[in-house]
């Protein structure tokens, strides 16, 4: 299976337990040999990934594409 992206470029606002939320999937995910990666190109997205301790499971890319061709 290829990777699971989640677009999150058109939110306003994402609290924290969203980002809980997304690591909890990207847990199970990965036992599944899905990888779910984060499409930001707001610099700010990833500082709260990494705040809340999330930046391991979480990749934050700034495009759709380069999510894609992440390896």
């Amino acid at each position: 299976p290829g990777p699971l992206i989640v677009d999150v470029s058109g939110l306003d606002f994402m609290g924290c337990c969203a980002f809980a939320v997304l690591a909890d999937q990207a847990e199970r995910s990965r036992r599944r040999g899905v990888t779910l990666r984060l499409v930001s190109s707001d610099p700010g997205i990833a500082r709260i990934v990494d705040a809340c301790g999330f930046g391991h499971m979480l990749p934050v890319h700034p495009t759709t594409e380069s999510a894609l061709s992440a390896a």
